[in-house]
């Protein structure tokens, strides 16, 4: 594989990842009410259930940033970070299966399972073997500005497809009101 064929998927996989966690830390904060009703059914100590309440999400800005900004770094993070998740909702699957993981805040959720499990495996495993990618060639440097955006776009776009098919249809919204519930 070429060098720059190398930079553009470690670029590329960081772009994402960077996305992925920045936004997942960011709409856990969001819907925080949600997000600290699934931590409060951990079998920890409530000292223990606060910090993992506020840590998981700065650690996803965290790792979410060094992703983009320091890429090679960044995708182990990832990887350790995916993998402790992982570890967790193994350890802990008998307690929250079914429960909604709030993975994403109220954009999106996922049932805790073996799927969600074996979700964050891939994805871990993604990151590691693209970190190993990246540490086996030269550096690829921080992810393009552009990069980043144009990912960060495609982001917002597929949550705002989400949220439309979430709506009412235009028929159904019309069936709202009608002339004779307005007089």
């Amino acid at each position: 594989m070429s060098a720059s064929v190398v930079t553009e998927v470690v670029r590329l996989t960081a772009a994402v990842s960077g996305v992925v966690l920045l936004g997942a830390a960011v709409t856990k904060v969001d819907a925080a009410a949600g997000w600290t009703g699934l931590v409060a059914r951990f079998p920890v100590e409530p000292r223990i259930r606060r910090l993992i309440v506020l840590g998981v999400p700065t650690a996803e800005l965290v790792v979410g940033t060094a992703v983009v900004l320091v890429p090679r770094f960044g995708l182990v993070l990832c990887a350790a970070l995916l993998a402790s998740f992982t570890a967790v909702l193994a350890l802990l699957l008998p307690q929250l299966r079914g429960a909604d993981c709030h993975c994403f805040g109220a954009v999106s959720s996922s049932v805790v399972d073996l799927h969600l499990i074996a979700r964050n495996v891939a994805l871990g495993a993604v990151a590691a073997g693209v970190a190993t990618l990246a540490w086996t060639h030269s550096d690829p440097g921080s992810v393009p500005v552009l990069e980043f955006a144009m990912v960060a776009f495609g982001a917002v776009l597929a949550v705002i497809v989400r949220t439309y098919r979430a709506l009412p249809t235009l028929d159904d919204v019309g069936a709202l009101t009608t002339t004779e519930e307005v007089r």
